[in-house]
């Protein structure tokens, strides 16, 4: 079985250098891409290098460990989160001391979180979190669980508060073997349609998707409906197809 990978983007560069014991853990692959220079930090050569890494990947799902010294600059690069990984952004105070035994030990209770993450929340191919974030309309109640699921780290009652609401969401949203929300709009398994799609269509929060995986969308009582897909709002007479990232494909 493929182990999972932990890649840990933007660490210091002398730390990188100087450190004589790397990150090591048993049942994941790590990986360490550091900052480009001693002094520069650019968050944007480090994540074209960190998305080349994920889109060769043929891992059991990425877990981003991001460091950077600035704060708030992060913010400027949530927007080039696909949704395909986990992405944890390490404490400041941390980054500095990659190769010590403080950073080490920082990283293995980090990655005891993500394997209970792994074994709890994470989706499989029966999750509501591979429903199309946005495409699916459910009540604000209910709303967040994508947003939860990626953002829960940290605190291990936040494992138990997320898988909970993913099993009222399930409770509330699951009939009959497919998925209706709150337009009255059943989402069912389609049968896959084989077609190129980039490597980050793939895989959702480390689940790798099938080959053609899609929903068939449908009214529940066969009227026009409107489906709000990753383009935008779209309009459809009888079905569409979309896949868990939220991209329509075709339809009529």
């Amino acid at each position: 079985m493929t182990w999972p990978m932990a890649l840990i983007a933007g660490v210091a560069l002398g730390a990188y250098r100087r450190a004589k014991n790397p990150v090591s853990r048993k049942g994941w692959t790590i990986r360490v891409i550091p900052s480009e220079s001693e002094h520069r930090h650019d968050l944007k050569w480090i994540w074209k290098k960190v998305m080349c890494e994920v889109d060769r990947s043929d891992h059991d799902g990425v877990h981003l460990l991001l460091a950077h010294p600035r704060e708030s600059e992060r913010l400027d690069f949530k927007e080039l989160e696909d949704r395909s990984y986990r992405a944890v952004w390490l404490s400041t105070d941390l980054y500095r001391q990659y190769g010590q035994p403080a950073f080490s030990d920082a990283i293995n209770r980090l990655l005891d979180f993500e394997d209970e993450w792994r074994s709890r929340i994470r989706p499989s191919i029966n999750s509501p979190l591979l429903l199309p974030e946005g495409a699916f309309r459910a009540a604000r109640h209910a709303s967040d669980i994508w947003q939860r699921a990626r953002s829960a780290h940290g605190r291990r009652d936040s494992i138990a508060h997320v898988a909970n609401a993913i099993s009222r969401f399930r409770q509330e949203y699951r009939s009959g073997g497919h998925w209706i929300d709150e337009q009255e709009l059943a989402f069912r398994h389609g049968s896959p349609h084989a077609s190129h799609i980039p490597c980050w269509r793939k895989r959702k929060l480390t689940c790798n998707i099938p080959v053609g995986f899609h929903f068939d969308v449908r009214h529940e009582r066969r009227r026009r409906f409107r489906l709000k897909g990753r383009e935008g709002w779209r309009e459809f007479a009888n079905y569409t197809n979309v896949d868990p990232h939220g991209f329509i494909r075709g339809g009529s």
